[in-house]
């Protein structure tokens, strides 16, 4: 069975370059869409079928996003890197919590970003009645985005130009930030699963899989935003998405 995802947000937030480099990841580039047009594009992610439905960022066109919604599994939800940027994607956020569909924000062109992306989470909270989770925190050289932080994981990924990220060590100048990071997102599912809140009662840390699984399940019963971050321009936490 196919699955379908919407993309969709405001203008010059990268849906479209997204959307080419999710298909262009197994070899199958798509016809790009017109001015204010919505395209449906196809492609494989580990034998699985999926179409992403492109739509048009203008906010005259915010109905044809709407009715995307209506036939998506799940949305993508596409915000600049920076807090006034990232707010404009306020009427979409709406709409998807209009339509009930399961959604993720993805913080595009990351490398750009120049403040806080707990600031940018912050900001888009203001807008939506459904928590925000953020699943990753970035890895900074300088003021240069240049990896993130797993918070489920707890692995570090450095990013590649054009190529799969790589796995590297947590800087050790970020390790306090990463803890507290997790810890605040633990908080927040445990809010979803008594299990969990029983492990943070008693002080002990919960394995992956389990917190993997736990984000699957509130993300697929509607119960969440998570946000992840990445740069589709240059293929960045494509495959997280």
């Amino acid at each position: 069975m196919t699955r379908t995802i919407a993309v969709l947000g405001a203008s010059n937030t990268g849906k479209s370059t997204l959307v080419d480099r999710m298909c262009e990841r197994e070899g199958q580039p798509q016809p790009a869409a017109g001015p204010g047009e919505m395209r449906v594009a196809g492609f494989t992610h580990l034998g699985d079928e999926w179409q992403a439905i492109d739509t048009p960022g203008s906010i005259e066109f915010l109905h044809v996003a709407t009715d995307a919604l209506l036939a998506a599994d799940a949305a993508v939800v596409c915000v600049a890197p920076e807090p006034g940027g990232a707010v404009l994607a306020a009427p979409y956020l709406r709409a998807v919590e209009r339509a009930g569909t399961p959604s993720i924000i993805f913080i595009n062109r990351i490398d750009e970003a120049t403040g806080r992306v707990r600031d940018i989470v912050s900001a888009l909270q203001e807008y939506v009645a459904h928590p925000i989770l953020l699943r990753q925190i970035p890895i900074r050289d300088a003021d240069h985005v240049v990896g993130a932080v797993d918070l489920v994981s707890e692995r570090a990924w450095e990013y590649r130009e054009g190529a799969p990220s790589q796995l590297v060590e947590i800087p050790a100048g970020m390790i306090e930030r990463e803890h507290a990071a997790r810890d605040e997102l633990l908080e927040h599912l445990a809010d979803f699963d008594d299990a969990l809140l029983e492990q943070l009662i008693e002080d002990r840390s919960p394995p992956s899989e389990a917190v993997f699984a736990l984000c699957a399940r509130v993300l697929a019963e509607n119960r969440v935003i998570e946000a992840l971050i990445g740069s589709g321009s240059h293929g960045n936490g494509i495959l997280r998405v």
